[in-house]
């Protein structure tokens, strides 16, 4: 985004710079996560976690990244409310299609429904992962039906973005952590 485009304020600027530099630096957590170092991942019950269920995770972890990493540029300058973007909603789905392609201009076009798409999309997935370090299945976040309760979601993309942001920052670590703690206490 441009410095003078219409819409992105002074403090709008600030704010994509510090959360788009948040992103990154949790990109490198995730890129060293994802590499590894040969050790296995370990479940609670001290079992090597199975590989289906790696490969899984790791997928979900891209998907969060690529959300947020694309949602803090459409959030920077949205200016509709939570459950306003409708019509830019129809306009995106009529490019679709009229032209069968979507770039990242388009998404800044109707970026009143992208910005949403994207960062809620995170959100989804996160909450698809398991709350707690004992639990031994990892389910998928593919229902329709959305886990949150309206009232307590925040209303401000920004401060979902934030919120997406800190868990899945928060997630990634926690992996780390799991992942090292039988060679550190060993």
């Amino acid at each position: 985004m441009k410095p003078n485009e219409p819409g992105m304020s002074r403090q709008d600027m600030e704010w994509l710079v510090e959360n788009r530099n948040a992103i990154q630096k949790t990109a490198l957590d995730l890129y060293d996560l994802l590499q590894g170092d040969g050790r296995p991942w370990i479940l609670a019950d001290g079992k090597p976690m199975p590989q289906m269920q790696i490969a899984l995770i790791k997928q979900d972890l891209v998907g969060v990244f690529f959300c947020l990493w694309r949602g803090v540029f459409l959030a920077a300058n949205k200016a509709s409310k939570l459950g306003e973007p409708p019509a830019h909603a129809i306009s995106f789905l009529t490019k679709i299609i009229s032209d069968n392609s979507i770039s990242f201009l388009d998404d800044k076009k109707y970026n009143q429904w992208t910005a949403n798409f994207y960062v809620d999309s995170a959100g989804r997935i996160l909450n698809g992962f398991v709350p707690s370090a004992t639990s031994k299945a990892t389910p998928r976040c593919e229902a329709i039906e959305p886990k949150w309760i309206i009232d307590d979601f925040p209303a401000s993309i920004k401060d979902r973005w934030k919120y997406n942001h800190d868990i899945f920052q928060k997630k990634i670590r926690s992996l780390i952590e799991v992942r090292l703690r039988p060679f550190l206490t060993g």
